[in-house]
């Protein structure tokens, strides 16, 4: 259950303005071409043949060790074999994320079999991976809904602002930066990102809502309830949920994330 309730743990209101591009490509980013094993493991993977997978991938890493797709693939069948195969398939990604340290699909996947795995070493293998990954590219995948699940404290939000500070030039992640500012209280900087996002796009709902919780925690109603207004007013038209998203949940992380989930 979902409560209006402003929580600075698990405020999470998403700032993209559109689909973000990746920065970087996955490693097995569609229309890529597999090997006929790996393609073999991949296909027996779909259709539900565990050990098929493991067998064909796990007889690929050892004859292809410096392959990354291959170890990839092999975490993913390990993956599948839940809760038993959850480490050797964090080894595997590990594995690939050695042999293609600049990627961030290993380390996300990491970051997923974190979430999967919940509690405290779950939330901590999630957290410090998808730190990772918003390190290398901040609009990989879900990365940062994803983030936004777990619990952050003062510490953990000012580490991710210095993150993503060195791609300030892009507006989504000038939003980021704000919520995150907003939730430390420091209202003026926040101010002044998402001003800037709005001069480039002026019909933005998530930073809109943004704006207005910032101008109302400092204190200016007016100039809150004048942004929130704006945002009501496209709100039909917003497919990121933004004001939506601004209903704070207090239930569990595992919750809150089964709630972003769900298709409108």
């Amino acid at each position: 259950m979902l409560r209006l309730v402003l929580s600075r743990s698990y405020r999470g209101v998403t700032c993209q303005a559109v689909t973000p591009v990746l920065l970087t490509a996955s490693l097995l980013a569609q229309g890529d071409s597999l090997p006929t094993q790996l393609r073999a493991a991949q296909d027996a993977l779909s259709t539900g043949n565990i050990t098929e997978a493991i067998d064909q991938s796990q007889r690929y890493v050892w004859s292809h060790p410096q392959d990354p797709k291959g170890f990839l693939i092999l975490g993913d069948a390990y993956a599948a074999r839940m809760p038993d195969g959850r480490f050797r398939a964090i080894d595997a990604y590990n594995a690939a994320r050695r042999l293609a340290p600049n990627n961030p699909d290993p380390v996300y996947r990491i970051a997923q079999m974190g979430l999967r795995l919940g509690g405290a070493d779950g939330e901590r293998i999630a957290g410090d991976n998808l730190e990772r990954v918003l390190k290398a590219d901040p609009l990989y995948r879900d990365a940062w809904d994803e983030w936004l699940t777990l619990y952050r404290n003062s510490g953990g939000r000012r580490k991710i602002i210095d993150l993503l500070s060195p791609h300030r030039d892009n507006a989504i992640v000038r939003g980021r930066i704000a919520q995150l500012l907003i939730e430390e209280e420091r209202y003026e900087e926040a101010d002044r990102l998402l001003d800037s996002s709005l001069a480039a796009e002026s019909s933005n709902v998530a930073w809109m809502a943004l704006r207005a919780e910032s101008a109302l925690e400092s204190g200016d109603t007016i100039v809150g309830l004048h942004f929130y207004r704006r945002a009501l007013a496209s709100a039909a038209f917003d497919s990121t949920d933004a004001l939506w998203r601004q209903v704070v949940g207090i239930e569990p992380t595992d919750e809150i994330r089964m709630w972003l989930k769900v298709p409108s």
